[in-house]
């Protein structure tokens, strides 16, 4: 199987392990392909055929199922599992988190339970060795995204000794300026994604920006940053902000925006990204948050 082992966790917390070392065993693959594409086409009376206009990824369906591996166990214990079953795909605590592990790739989608869990009777679903369960599922995002978020520094101070080390009289240089002002983010996924842009004040900094290169697309805050104050632009979709966090408060400042500033995206493969600041450039740090969406594994 390409998928070796699935961790499903509820918005309630409630969890549970597919896997062939876990009591719940998987009977075939999970399969993570083929979603279906809907295709917008326009047409001329003059002109044979037609042509595309757009294309859109629909939702993802999946169908987990495994088994309960209950031989020789007691009805106390079958029932327990059982229970647990309809606890974590339970459609009222819908969004699922699928946690997927291949033989290459760590991934999760979220999805939702379309119809609670099915044990079906008769010899050959429920038995004294097994008992099958089949769950129904959709994802209305229909993208699987690797498990861990990806980090790029833009504007950082990167240290200057290691330990152990001596300070000589003339003193010793703690750290130094990354020099660049310009970064490549590299996209690694199947689709354009959106991302976490961070600007961090070490003092004061006037109107922090980021500029993409490759798009001539721009971000920018019209505001005074206070030193130790982080801004967090989030431009994925659905769930797109500006906050400003200061002393343990977080505010909307939404309002901030520089007229014409473009929720940024990554596209697939080099994306190349300048920082800058109105004034006091030397007190800013720049680092994005991405994580790469993948059509199918």
């Amino acid at each position: 199987m390409r998928v070796k082992e699935i961790i499903c966790t509820n918005r309630n917390g409630d969890s549970l392990l597919i896997s062939k070392s876990s009591i719940y065993k998987p009977v075939e693959d999970l399969d993570t392909t083929g979603v279906k594409a809907s295709i917008t086409y326009a047409t001329n009376y003059r002109v044979h055929g037609a042509t595309m206009v757009s294309s859109r990824l629909e939702q993802r369906d999946l169908s987990l199922l495994f088994y309960i591996s209950v031989a020789g166990k007691t009805e106390d214990w079958i029932q327990k599992k059982r229970d647990q079953v309809f606890k974590v795909f339970n459609p009222i605590y819908n969004p699922v988190t699928l946690q997927l592990k291949t033989k290459t790739k760590d991934l999760r989608v979220d999805v939702n339970v379309e119809t609670t869990p099915s044990i079906a009777p008769g010899f050959a679903n429920s038995n004294r060795v097994w008992q099958k369960v089949l769950v129904q599922l959709s994802a209305g995002n229909p993208f699987f995204q690797d498990a861990e978020t990806e980090k790029v520094e833009i504007a950082t101070w990167v240290p200057e000794f290691e330990f152990s080390f001596e300070i000589p009289e003339e003193g010793i240089e703690m750290g130094a300026r990354s020099p660049s002002l310009i970064v490549n983010v590299l996209n690694n996924g199947q689709i354009a994604t959106g991302m976490t842009i961070q600007f961090k004040a070490l003092g004061t900094v006037s109107n922090p920006s980021l500029f993409n290169v490759n798009t001539r697309e721009m971000f920018k805050i019209n505001k005074v940053m206070q030193a130790g104050e982080v801004i967090t632009v989030n431009t994925n979709q659905g769930k797109k902000r500006v906050e400003s966090s200061l002393n343990g408060v977080t505010t909307n400042i939404f309002n901030y925006m520089e007229f014409g500033s473009k929720f940024m995206q990554l596209e697939v493969g080099d994306n190349l990204f300048r920082y800058d600041a109105d004034s006091n450039l030397e007190n800013l740090e720049v680092s994005i948050y991405f994580t790469p969406k993948y059509i199918g594994v």
